[in-house]
């Protein structure tokens, strides 16, 4: 059982530098993941998916608040919750700017 003076807390939270490499990472592995989801060729070659970037994009605003609302209440805690958040985050970002270039 817990002590109700603990706080749960991610490895080496306290390092930023290690913070970002996770963060990056998650992002690598959250843009594969999209890229085998949908081919950016497959969403340019159909007329029926041309939108999609626009979509996906207008769904990143109202996440990117929540992502930074959400790192604001555990400021004194970065976790792991939080930085999978700023991965896929960041990934989606990247995926849409991908499927923009690729059209």
């Amino acid at each position: 059982m817990k002590r109700p003076d603990s706080t749960d807390r991610a490895p080496a939270a306290d390092n930023p530098l290690t913070r970002i490499v996770r963060i990056v990472l998650i992002a690598l592995v959250v843009y594969a993941v999209e890229w085998r989801m949908l081919n950016p060729q497959t969403v340019s070659a159909d007329p029926n998916l041309r939108p999609m970037p626009w979509a996906i994009l207008a769904l990143l605003a109202p996440m990117a608040i929540g992502v930074w609302a959400f790192e604001l209440a555990t400021r004194d805690r970065p976790g792991t919750k939080t930085d999978a958040l700023w991965g896929v985050l960041g990934a989606s970002l990247a995926y849409v700017i991908t499927l923009l270039v690729a059209r």
